[in-house]
């Protein structure tokens, strides 16, 4: 299981600038760099939980903008979640292991990062009381033993870069 970043506009990787100069101009495209978080999770015999996208809900409503999610094409191996922040916290990481994982998932085990979301012990007694074990890999060990940060995350986000051009 693994979250990461992706943006919801394309930025701009090369400048137009002679070589050597000493001021380079860097042009991005209009408006806030928006992005969203997506949560990848794969189980060991390869079988994919639907991926979790989440995105920075309405500060007064707390929820997702019906602008937004009128727009919003969601296939079903896709689930749309929205926080104040588009951060995965504390909070919501509790709602989604207790959404994701139930009794079919008894003595399984999740490999996580130390993100401070899941170093909460809430999300630690949840694991328990579903006896599911959590592992926690070791801070800067993540690239090594975490095959989501290499073997889904890049292509995924290339993906993404990909479908902005076209």
């Amino acid at each position: 299981m693994d979250q990461t970043s992706v943006r919801l506009q394309n930025v701009y990787k090369k400048t137009l600038s002679p070589k050597g100069a000493k001021e380079v101009r860097v042009v991005q495209p209009p408006g806030d760099p928006e992005s969203i978080t997506v949560c990848h999770t794969i189980s060991a015999d390869g079988t994919k939980v639907p991926a979790s996208i989440v995105f920075k809900s309405n500060a007064r409503t707390g929820k997702l903008s019906s602008r937004i999610l009128k727009k919003l094409v969601v296939p079903e191996n896709v689930r749309i979640y929205s926080t104040n922040s588009r951060w995965w916290n504390a909070s919501f990481d509790f709602h989604w292991i207790k959404e994701t994982f139930d009794e079919c998932c008894a003595g399984g085990c999740v490999i996580r990062d130390r993100t401070p979301a899941h170093c909460k012990v809430e999300s630690h007694f949840l694991f328990e009381e579903m006896r599911i074990e959590q592992v926690l890999i070791p801070a800067g060990l993540t690239g090594t033993y975490r095959p989501l940060d290499v073997g889904a995350n890049p292509p995924f986000k290339c993906y993404m870069r990909r479908s902005y051009h076209t």
